[in-house]
């Protein structure tokens, strides 16, 4: 999810949501002169307003080549009270429908922008998709969504992303791969690694492997867990099991928050993903497609006192049920 979503000066989840439905109605065919006046004043009422229009416009952008009347035949979406625009179930817009895969290529972020260094990977992975690599030492690498790496012989480097690896029936020869916050070292291991904004995770699953970083080493030994950010490596924990459910295609929640289940989901979905801060903290039990999120979020609404509230077919919201 983009950061500036979710950053300390980010605007409120309910001023997005009022976004959001401003943006709806002025994209709708029914929009009036005074329903844009009443989004002028709206706008101008206050910075948090201009901030948040901002962000849905650069999601909203990534699909202005498919505003074609031809195109538009998709599903009409209701739209709800959100503190913006006042609308009756009765009044509907006229969604962006029948999109393929093709309108998604190179949508990474909400913002759309994709460093350099992942255009140019060896490997990359668009949102939702995974794939699988055979490794030069004859064990293999599955890549996540959105995620971008480089190979050379031996030497691999993530760039962005996610990877697990197994090379427990490779051929011997260790593993070295690169990431910008350390470097490791693999002979016949089994791990995860994840690298966030602010640092990576590693879960060793079999095998040893070797941590590099700042002047500091380790070696993280089966079923631990470490951390490691600008300041070094953190200590270490357990290895988590369900870190590695999504080569299945799964996402395992064991008692997990709701709002960390939705960030997650949103990893594999394109668009905006999000759940209503209030409903936030209800725990969450079960395994969920991460191939098919609609049907994840609707398992999730049924399990839940919860709804899903589509604003628009790329803005999705979960909140409390009434």
């Amino acid at each position: 999810m983009n950061p500036d979503m979710n950053g300390a000066n980010a605007p409120g989840y309910p001023v997005l949501q009022q976004a959001a439905s401003w943006y709806a109605l002025l994209g709708s065919e029914r929009v009036t002169e005074h329903d844009r006046s009443q989004w002028r004043h709206w706008h101008d009422q206050h910075a948090e307003h201009r901030h948040a229009w901002s962000l849905v416009e650069r999601v909203g952008g990534r699909f202005g080549q498919f505003s074609d009347a031809a195109e538009k035949k998709g599903a009409m979406v209701a739209l709800h009270d959100n503190g913006g625009p006042r609308l009756s179930r009765r009044r509907t817009l006229l969604s962006l429908g029948g999109l393929t895969l093709a309108t998604w290529l190179g949508w990474r972020t909400l913002g759309g922008s994709t460093a350099a260094g992942e255009w140019l990977a060896d490997y990359a992975t668009h949102t939702g998709e995974q794939r699988q690599v055979q490794l030069p030492t004859g064990g293999r690498l599955w890549l996540n969504t959105a995620s971008a790496m480089d190979m050379d012989g031996p030497r691999l480097k993530l760039i962005s992303g996610e990877v697990h690896i197994d090379d427990r029936l490779g051929h011997g020869g260790k593993l070295q791969l690169d990431t910008p916050y350390a470097e490791l070292g693999a002979e016949r291991a089994r791990f995860n690694l994840r690298l966030g904004d602010t640092g990576l995770c590693l879960d060793v699953y079999a095998g040893t492997v070797e941590v590099a970083c700042k002047g500091q080493r380790q070696t993280v030994q089966p079923g631990q867990q470490i951390t490691v950010d600008r300041q070094g490596l953190g200590p270490s924990s357990p290895a988590s099991e369900p870190h590695r459910a999504w080569v299945q295609g799964v996402l395992v929640a064991e008692g997990t928050p709701l709002g960390q289940v939705i960030a997650e989901l949103a990893r594999y979905r394109h668009g905006y993903l999000a759940c209503d801060p209030r409903i936030a903290r209800l725990s969450v039990v079960g395994t969920f497609s991460i191939r098919d999120t609609d049907r994840a979020l609707a398992s999730l609404a049924s399990a839940l006192p919860i709804r899903v509230n589509r604003l628009l077919p790329w803005w999705v919201t979960l909140e409390a049920r009434a």
